[in-house]
């Protein structure tokens, strides 16, 4: 079995939780086997309220896997300012940097519009890995089976009306990917 690494911004989880209200679809994709969430201290902070008021704390110590790295701090002081290195998306952005020199199967998730900005000026080989949470439920319908396609579009239309900010292009998009691609089945 292939698995993935996702290292996914606070943003992400807070949108099932708090801002749709859907955490049992949360729960989907944290129970999905193919894939492995990875999370560092600024964002498992972040989330960490919102997952104790859904009843979730225990999926959040056993699906999400806090990242360790001795000096990960020291590391962000040559690219991000003092305030910048407390923010999830900037945790998320140096994760991810160290997955790529080690060669990982990784995504990142961030939807922060100045967070993929950074990433598109000063990290560009990380652009491939990049994705935001709209992307991602496509993702997870068409190449991870976690979703049917009405469930997808579902989540999508819903995260739309809420208040979660996502540009109307990229919704569509994902609408058009999940109508035209294939769920795959895999053996878990």
């Amino acid at each position: 079995m292939t698995y993935s690494s996702i290292v996914a911004d606070s943003s992400f989880f807070i949108c099932f939780i708090d801002d749709i209200k859907q955490s049992v679809e949360l729960v989907k994709i944290l129970n999905c086997q193919r894939l492995v969430f990875i999370a560092g201290t600024v964002v498992i902070s972040e989330i960490k309220e919102s997952f104790s008021r859904a009843k979730l704390s225990t999926l959040l110590e056993n699906k999400i896997q806090k990242f360790h790295f001795h000096e990960l701090g020291e590391i962000l002081r040559a690219f991000f300012s003092e305030e910048e290195i407390n923010k999830g998306e900037t945790e998320v952005i140096a994760i991810s940097y160290i997955l790529a020199f080690q060669k990982k199967n990784f995504q990142f998730i961030v939807d922060d519009r100045g967070g993929r900005k950074y990433v598109e000026h000063n990290f560009q080989e990380l652009i491939p890995k990049m994705i935001g949470t709209i992307g991602f439920i496509s993702v997870c319908c068409c190449d991870y089976d976690i979703f049917a396609k009405d469930e997808a579009t579902t989540i999508i239309n819903m995260i739309d009306n809420s208040k979660f900010r996502a540009p109307k292009q990229t919704i569509k998009d994902a609408i058009e990917r999940i109508k035209v691609c294939e769920n795959v089945q895999f053996e878990y």
